[in-house]
Protein backbone atom coordinates (compact mmCIF):
# COMPACT_ATOMS: atom_id res chain seq x y z
CA UNK A 1 0.00 0.00 0.00
CA UNK A 2 2.01 2.93 -1.33
CA UNK A 3 1.98 6.03 0.82
CA UNK A 4 0.57 4.54 4.00
CA UNK A 5 3.81 5.54 5.72
CA UNK A 6 2.66 9.17 5.81
CA UNK A 7 -0.41 8.19 7.84
CA UNK A 8 1.49 5.82 10.12
CA UNK A 9 4.29 8.26 10.89
CA UNK A 10 1.71 10.92 11.71
CA UNK A 11 -0.04 8.58 14.14
CA UNK A 12 3.18 7.41 15.77
CA UNK A 13 4.30 11.00 16.34
CA UNK A 14 1.12 12.14 18.10
CA UNK A 15 1.51 13.89 21.46
CA UNK A 16 -0.34 11.08 23.20
CA UNK A 17 2.37 8.55 22.29
CA UNK A 18 0.70 5.43 23.67
CA UNK A 19 -2.67 6.20 22.10
CA UNK A 20 -0.99 7.15 18.84
CA UNK A 21 0.88 3.84 18.75
CA UNK A 22 -2.33 1.91 19.33
CA UNK A 23 -4.08 3.80 16.54
CA UNK A 24 -1.14 3.27 14.18
CA UNK A 25 -1.05 -0.48 14.88
CA UNK A 26 -4.82 -0.74 14.45
CA UNK A 27 -4.66 1.25 11.21
CA UNK A 28 -1.86 -0.84 9.73
CA UNK A 29 -3.72 -4.01 10.79
CA UNK A 30 -6.85 -2.96 8.95
CA UNK A 31 -4.99 -1.96 5.81
CA UNK A 32 -2.56 -4.89 5.63
CA UNK A 33 -4.81 -7.82 6.57
CA UNK A 34 -8.28 -6.29 6.90
CA UNK A 35 -9.57 -7.38 3.47
CA UNK A 36 -8.20 -10.89 3.98
CA UNK A 37 -9.82 -11.22 7.42
CA UNK A 38 -13.14 -9.85 6.14
CA UNK A 39 -13.09 -12.31 3.24
CA UNK A 40 -12.17 -15.27 5.46
CA UNK A 41 -14.94 -14.50 7.93
CA UNK A 42 -17.58 -14.08 5.22
CA UNK A 43 -16.60 -17.36 3.54
CA UNK A 44 -16.78 -19.21 6.84
CA UNK A 45 -20.19 -17.69 7.59
CA UNK A 46 -21.49 -18.87 4.22
CA UNK A 47 -20.15 -22.39 4.88
CA UNK A 48 -21.76 -22.31 8.33
CA UNK A 49 -25.10 -21.21 6.83
CA UNK A 50 -24.86 -24.08 4.36
CA UNK A 51 -24.43 -26.50 7.25
CA UNK A 52 -27.51 -25.15 9.03
CA UNK A 53 -29.74 -25.99 6.07
CA UNK A 54 -28.38 -29.53 5.78
CA UNK A 55 -25.95 -29.19 2.85
CA UNK A 56 -23.56 -32.13 2.83
CA UNK A 57 -19.91 -31.64 3.72
CA UNK A 58 -18.86 -32.79 0.23
CA UNK A 59 -20.76 -29.89 -1.33
CA UNK A 60 -19.31 -27.43 1.17
CA UNK A 61 -15.81 -28.67 0.29
CA UNK A 62 -16.60 -28.25 -3.41
CA UNK A 63 -17.66 -24.67 -2.74
CA UNK A 64 -14.49 -23.77 -0.80
CA UNK A 65 -12.38 -25.51 -3.45
CA UNK A 66 -13.99 -23.41 -6.15
CA UNK A 67 -13.18 -20.23 -4.23
CA UNK A 68 -9.63 -21.44 -3.56
CA UNK A 69 -8.94 -22.09 -7.24
CA UNK A 70 -10.34 -18.70 -8.24
CA UNK A 71 -8.23 -17.05 -5.52
CA UNK A 72 -4.95 -18.77 -6.42
CA UNK A 73 -5.11 -18.70 -10.20
CA UNK A 74 -6.42 -15.14 -10.36
CA UNK A 75 -3.21 -14.12 -8.59
CA UNK A 76 -1.14 -16.23 -10.97
CA UNK A 77 -2.85 -14.49 -13.89
CA UNK A 78 -2.48 -10.93 -12.62
CA UNK A 79 0.85 -11.29 -10.80
CA UNK A 80 3.02 -10.76 -13.90
CA UNK A 81 1.22 -7.49 -14.71
CA UNK A 82 1.06 -5.95 -11.23
CA UNK A 83 4.65 -4.71 -10.98
CA UNK A 84 4.61 -3.66 -14.63
CA UNK A 85 1.48 -1.56 -14.10
CA UNK A 86 2.86 -0.12 -10.87
CA UNK A 87 5.99 1.01 -12.71
CA UNK A 88 3.92 2.55 -15.53
CA UNK A 89 1.67 4.43 -13.08
CA UNK A 90 4.71 5.67 -11.13
CA UNK A 91 6.20 7.10 -14.32
CA UNK A 92 2.89 8.74 -15.22
CA UNK A 93 2.77 10.43 -11.81
CA UNK A 94 6.44 11.47 -11.98
CA UNK A 95 6.07 12.94 -15.48
CA UNK A 96 2.76 14.61 -14.49
CA UNK A 97 0.82 12.66 -17.11
CA UNK A 98 -2.01 11.72 -14.78
CA UNK A 99 -4.45 11.70 -17.69
CA UNK A 100 -2.85 8.48 -18.92
CA UNK A 101 -3.80 6.54 -15.79
CA UNK A 102 -7.46 6.25 -16.78
CA UNK A 103 -6.49 4.70 -20.12
CA UNK A 104 -4.08 2.29 -18.41
CA UNK A 105 -6.81 1.16 -16.03
CA UNK A 106 -9.29 0.55 -18.83
CA UNK A 107 -6.59 -1.24 -20.84
CA UNK A 108 -5.60 -3.62 -18.06
CA UNK A 109 -9.28 -4.34 -17.32
CA UNK A 110 -9.84 -5.30 -20.96
CA UNK A 111 -6.73 -7.47 -21.00
CA UNK A 112 -7.61 -9.30 -17.77
CA UNK A 113 -11.20 -9.89 -18.89
CA UNK A 114 -10.03 -11.51 -22.13
CA UNK A 115 -7.29 -13.63 -20.55
CA UNK A 116 -9.42 -14.48 -17.52
CA UNK A 117 -12.36 -15.62 -19.62
CA UNK A 118 -10.39 -18.05 -21.75
CA UNK A 119 -8.35 -19.31 -18.79
CA UNK A 120 -11.40 -20.02 -16.60
CA UNK A 121 -13.69 -21.22 -19.38
CA UNK A 122 -11.35 -23.90 -20.69
CA UNK A 123 -10.58 -24.98 -17.13
CA UNK A 124 -14.17 -25.41 -15.94
CA UNK A 125 -15.94 -26.47 -19.15
CA UNK A 126 -15.46 -30.23 -18.55
CA UNK A 127 -16.44 -30.07 -14.89
CA UNK A 128 -19.39 -32.01 -13.49
CA UNK A 129 -21.37 -28.86 -12.72
CA UNK A 130 -24.41 -27.11 -14.12
CA UNK A 131 -24.02 -24.44 -16.77
CA UNK A 132 -24.99 -21.72 -14.28
CA UNK A 133 -22.37 -22.92 -11.78
CA UNK A 134 -19.70 -22.84 -14.48
CA UNK A 135 -20.79 -19.35 -15.54
CA UNK A 136 -20.60 -18.15 -11.92
CA UNK A 137 -17.08 -19.54 -11.63
CA UNK A 138 -15.99 -17.73 -14.81
CA UNK A 139 -17.46 -14.44 -13.57
CA UNK A 140 -15.91 -14.92 -10.12
CA UNK A 141 -12.48 -15.68 -11.58
CA UNK A 142 -12.54 -12.65 -13.88
CA UNK A 143 -13.87 -10.33 -11.17
CA UNK A 144 -11.38 -11.53 -8.57
CA UNK A 145 -8.55 -11.03 -11.07
CA UNK A 146 -9.77 -7.50 -11.77
CA UNK A 147 -9.94 -6.79 -8.03
CA UNK A 148 -6.19 -7.43 -7.63
CA UNK A 149 -5.22 -4.88 -10.28
CA UNK A 150 -7.86 -2.40 -9.11
CA UNK A 151 -6.23 -2.33 -5.67
CA UNK A 152 -3.02 -1.02 -7.30
CA UNK A 153 -4.89 2.04 -8.52
CA UNK A 154 -6.79 2.47 -5.24
CA UNK A 155 -3.49 2.49 -3.32
CA UNK A 156 -2.31 5.34 -5.56
CA UNK A 157 -5.11 7.48 -4.11
CA UNK A 158 -4.19 6.44 -0.54
CA UNK A 159 -7.91 6.10 0.22
CA UNK A 160 -7.60 3.02 2.40
CA UNK A 161 -10.87 3.71 4.20
CA UNK A 162 -12.77 3.44 0.95
CA UNK A 163 -11.02 0.17 0.14
CA UNK A 164 -11.93 -1.40 3.49
CA UNK A 165 -15.52 -0.15 3.34
CA UNK A 166 -15.91 -1.51 -0.18
CA UNK A 167 -14.56 -4.91 0.88
CA UNK A 168 -16.84 -4.96 3.90
CA UNK A 169 -19.92 -3.98 1.90
CA UNK A 170 -19.24 -6.53 -0.86
CA UNK A 171 -18.70 -9.37 1.60
CA UNK A 172 -21.74 -8.36 3.63
CA UNK A 173 -23.83 -8.57 0.46
CA UNK A 174 -22.36 -12.04 -0.17
CA UNK A 175 -23.37 -13.27 3.28
CA UNK A 176 -26.85 -11.74 3.19
CA UNK A 177 -27.48 -13.09 -0.33
CA UNK A 178 -26.32 -16.58 0.71
CA UNK A 179 -28.68 -16.51 3.70
CA UNK A 180 -31.63 -15.47 1.53
CA UNK A 181 -30.98 -17.93 -1.31
CA UNK A 182 -30.22 -20.87 1.00
CA UNK A 183 -33.30 -20.26 3.14
CA UNK A 184 -35.56 -19.31 0.23
CA UNK A 185 -34.14 -20.90 -2.95
CA UNK A 186 -35.35 -19.73 -6.36
CA UNK A 187 -37.34 -22.73 -7.54
CA UNK A 188 -37.71 -21.91 -11.23
CA UNK A 189 -33.95 -22.16 -11.88
CA UNK A 190 -33.82 -25.65 -10.34
CA UNK A 191 -30.25 -25.18 -9.12
CA UNK A 192 -28.72 -26.98 -6.11
CA UNK A 193 -27.82 -24.95 -2.98
CA UNK A 194 -24.11 -25.03 -3.84
CA UNK A 195 -24.83 -22.87 -6.87
CA UNK A 196 -26.50 -20.23 -4.71
CA UNK A 197 -23.50 -20.25 -2.37
CA UNK A 198 -21.15 -19.55 -5.27
CA UNK A 199 -23.54 -17.07 -6.89
CA UNK A 200 -23.85 -15.11 -3.63
CA UNK A 201 -20.11 -14.85 -3.16
CA UNK A 202 -19.61 -13.90 -6.81
CA UNK A 203 -22.25 -11.20 -6.47
CA UNK A 204 -20.44 -9.63 -3.52
CA UNK A 205 -17.04 -9.72 -5.22
CA UNK A 206 -18.52 -8.27 -8.42
CA UNK A 207 -20.19 -5.40 -6.55
CA UNK A 208 -16.96 -4.71 -4.67
CA UNK A 209 -15.13 -4.43 -7.99
CA UNK A 210 -17.94 -2.29 -9.44
CA UNK A 211 -17.80 0.17 -6.51
CA UNK A 212 -14.03 0.58 -6.73
CA UNK A 213 -14.05 0.76 -10.53
CA UNK A 214 -16.67 3.52 -10.62
CA UNK A 215 -14.73 5.39 -7.94
CA UNK A 216 -11.51 5.20 -9.96
CA UNK A 217 -13.15 6.31 -13.20
CA UNK A 218 -14.69 9.23 -11.35
CA UNK A 219 -11.32 10.32 -9.92
CA UNK A 220 -9.09 9.75 -12.95
CA UNK A 221 -10.28 12.05 -15.68
CA UNK A 222 -9.05 12.06 -19.25
CA UNK A 223 -9.65 10.42 -22.59
CA UNK A 224 -9.53 6.68 -23.06
CA UNK A 225 -6.42 6.74 -25.22
CA UNK A 226 -3.39 4.51 -25.15
CA UNK A 227 -5.23 1.77 -23.26
CA UNK A 228 -2.44 -0.73 -23.84
CA UNK A 229 0.51 1.64 -23.70
CA UNK A 230 1.62 0.03 -20.43
CA UNK A 231 2.44 -3.13 -22.41
CA UNK A 232 5.27 -1.23 -24.12
CA UNK A 233 7.04 -1.46 -20.75
CA UNK A 234 7.57 -5.14 -21.47
CA UNK A 235 10.52 -4.05 -23.61
CA UNK A 236 12.34 -2.11 -20.94
CA UNK A 237 11.03 -3.77 -17.78
CA UNK A 238 10.45 -7.39 -18.72
CA UNK A 239 12.23 -8.33 -15.48
CA UNK A 240 9.28 -6.84 -13.55
CA UNK A 241 6.94 -9.13 -15.50
CA UNK A 242 9.07 -12.12 -14.47
CA UNK A 243 9.30 -10.95 -10.86
CA UNK A 244 5.51 -10.82 -10.62
CA UNK A 245 5.15 -14.21 -12.29
CA UNK A 246 7.70 -16.04 -10.14
CA UNK A 247 6.59 -14.32 -6.96
CA UNK A 248 2.97 -15.44 -7.46
CA UNK A 249 4.09 -18.99 -8.21
CA UNK A 250 6.41 -18.99 -5.21
CA UNK A 251 3.55 -18.02 -2.89
CA UNK A 252 1.26 -20.83 -4.07
CA UNK A 253 3.63 -23.47 -5.46
CA UNK A 254 3.61 -25.55 -2.26
CA UNK A 255 -0.17 -26.02 -2.52
CA UNK A 256 0.07 -26.94 -6.21
CA UNK A 257 2.90 -29.40 -5.52
CA UNK A 258 0.87 -30.97 -2.71
CA UNK A 259 -2.08 -31.44 -5.08
CA UNK A 260 0.03 -33.69 -7.26
CA UNK A 261 2.28 -35.35 -4.67
CA UNK A 262 0.24 -35.23 -1.47
CA UNK A 263 -3.02 -36.72 -0.16
CA UNK A 264 -5.38 -35.24 -2.73
CA UNK A 265 -8.46 -36.09 -4.79
CA UNK A 266 -10.62 -34.62 -7.55
CA UNK A 267 -13.84 -32.71 -6.96
CA UNK A 268 -16.26 -32.18 -9.82
CA UNK A 269 -13.74 -33.78 -12.19
CA UNK A 270 -11.69 -30.54 -12.33
CA UNK A 271 -10.64 -29.39 -8.85
CA UNK A 272 -7.71 -31.35 -7.47
CA UNK A 273 -7.71 -30.60 -3.75
CA UNK A 274 -6.05 -31.55 -0.48
CA UNK A 275 -8.37 -30.19 2.26
CA UNK A 276 -6.22 -31.13 5.26
CA UNK A 277 -3.16 -29.39 3.86
CA UNK A 278 -5.18 -26.36 2.72
CA UNK A 279 -6.69 -25.92 6.18
CA UNK A 280 -3.20 -26.11 7.67
CA UNK A 281 -2.06 -23.41 5.23
CA UNK A 282 -4.99 -21.22 6.27
CA UNK A 283 -4.00 -21.44 9.94
CA UNK A 284 -0.37 -20.83 8.97
CA UNK A 285 -1.43 -17.59 7.29
CA UNK A 286 -3.32 -16.66 10.46
CA UNK A 287 -0.17 -17.06 12.54
CA UNK A 288 1.72 -14.76 10.16
CA UNK A 289 -0.69 -11.85 10.66
CA UNK A 290 1.33 -10.17 13.48
CA UNK A 291 4.48 -10.39 11.35
CA UNK A 292 2.73 -8.85 8.35
CA UNK A 293 1.45 -5.97 10.48
CA UNK A 294 4.82 -5.34 12.09
CA UNK A 295 6.60 -5.52 8.74
CA UNK A 296 4.34 -2.81 7.34
CA UNK A 297 4.93 -0.59 10.38
CA UNK A 298 8.69 -1.17 10.32
CA UNK A 299 9.05 -0.73 6.56
CA UNK A 300 7.03 2.46 6.33
CA UNK A 301 7.97 4.23 9.56
CA UNK A 302 11.54 3.19 10.32
CA UNK A 303 13.25 1.75 7.26
CA UNK A 304 11.81 3.92 4.46
CA UNK A 305 13.14 7.25 5.82
CA UNK A 306 16.73 5.97 6.15
CA UNK A 307 16.43 4.20 2.78
CA UNK A 308 15.36 7.46 1.10
CA UNK A 309 18.13 9.36 2.88
CA UNK A 310 20.70 6.89 1.55
CA UNK A 311 19.60 7.40 -2.06
CA UNK A 312 19.31 11.14 -1.54
CA UNK A 313 22.99 11.15 -0.60
CA UNK A 314 23.88 9.08 -3.66
CA UNK A 315 21.98 11.10 -6.24
CA UNK A 316 22.19 14.62 -4.90
CA UNK A 317 24.42 16.11 -2.22
CA UNK A 318 26.19 13.26 -0.47
CA UNK A 319 29.95 12.88 -0.23
CA UNK A 320 31.53 9.43 -0.19
CA UNK A 321 31.71 9.53 3.61
CA UNK A 322 28.08 10.63 3.97
CA UNK A 323 26.96 7.84 1.66
CA UNK A 324 28.77 5.29 3.81
CA UNK A 325 27.26 6.73 6.99
CA UNK A 326 23.76 6.58 5.46
CA UNK A 327 24.39 3.02 4.31
CA UNK A 328 25.56 1.98 7.78
CA UNK A 329 22.46 3.54 9.33
CA UNK A 330 20.26 1.63 6.90
CA UNK A 331 21.97 -1.67 7.79
CA UNK A 332 21.79 -0.88 11.51
CA UNK A 333 18.04 -0.21 11.24
CA UNK A 334 17.52 -3.54 9.47
CA UNK A 335 19.58 -5.46 12.01
CA UNK A 336 17.90 -3.79 14.97
CA UNK A 337 14.40 -4.52 13.77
Amino acid sequence: MAGIGFELRKLFSEKDKAFGDVKAIAYSSIVSVGPWIITSISLNIIVFLAGTVGIERANRVTYTSTILYAFIFSQLLTGPFQYLITRYISDCVFSKKIYKIRGAYIGVVKLIIILGFFMSYFFIKNGDFSGNYKASFVVLFITMSLSWVTMIFISLLKNYNFMIKSFFLGNTISVVSAYIFLKYPVSFLNEPPIFWMLFSYTLGIFLNFLFTSLYLLKIFKGENKGDFEFLTYLRGYFSLFLVGLFYAFAVWSHIIINWFLGDSYFVGNVFLISPLYEVAVFYAFCTSIPSMIYFMIFLETKFLPVYKNYYKNIFFTGTYGEVNIALKKMYDTLNKE
